[in-house]
């Protein structure tokens, strides 16, 4: 049987349209059953971004103790930076993975945890929409 993210992967990148986060909402709609709503236009430049992820975080999730199944995983650049990055996390051969879109990639796709930092991403924490 196919794990459900592979009906995500290739999903085109469209920006302002389909993005990381439309991406994230879907799965939690259409995998998890969670009923997630974001802003139909969504900013295009991280600083913008990182402000709106922050702030659907702060009203709409609850940071998790331990990564689970479907969780939301927002990811920084860098340190310092603010999350500016969603992402779902799921295990695959008993190793965690993060489903996400990027403008590089142009396509959704997944990436090992362990593999993040090679593209300079930290996982800021692991949340579930309430």
């Amino acid at each position: 049987m196919a794990h459900w993210s592979e009906t995500y992967i290739g999903r085109p990148y469209v920006p302002g349209t389909y993005d990381c986060a439309a991406l994230a909402a879907d799965v939690q709609r259409e995998v998890f059953g969670r009923p997630v709503a974001i802003p139909g236009e969504r900013p295009d430049d991280p600083a913008a971004s990182a402000a709106m992820l922050v702030s659907l975080q702060a009203d709409h999730a609850r940071r998790l103790d331990e990564p689970q199944e479907g969780a939301v995983v927002l990811m920084r650049r860098g340190p310092l930076a603010r999350p500016w990055h969603v992402g779902t996390y799921f295990e695959q051969g008993g190793e965690g993975c993060i489903l996400h879109t990027t403008r590089s990639a142009g396509a959704a796709t997944v990436v090992r945890l362990r593999d993040l930092a090679r593209f300079g991403l930290s996982v800021e924490g692991y949340y579930t929409w309430i």
